[in-house]
């Protein structure tokens, strides 16, 4: 499962790029990454300052592994 992120420098708000945090919720229903995801985008946050994030959701691996 993997936590995607929309994130965008605090000094150029139209600066904005996506994010990936690998979780391991794969053997775990997803309201499991959703409610842990929280925390996961907190520590986020708080490593990178100069970022905010914009809107976050969790998404199973084999989604991102599917051609478009």
């Amino acid at each position: 499962m993997f936590i995607i992120m929309s994130v965008c420098l605090i000094a150029a708000p139209g600066t904005c790029r996506e994010e990936r945090v690998q979780q391991t919720y794969e053997e775990r229903p997803p309201i499991a990454c959703i409610v842990e995801g929280q925390s996961t985008v907190a520590v986020w946050q708080t490593e990178h300052p100069a970022y905010v994030v914009k809107r976050w959701k969790c998404v199973p691996r084999s989604r991102l592994e599917q051609p478009l």
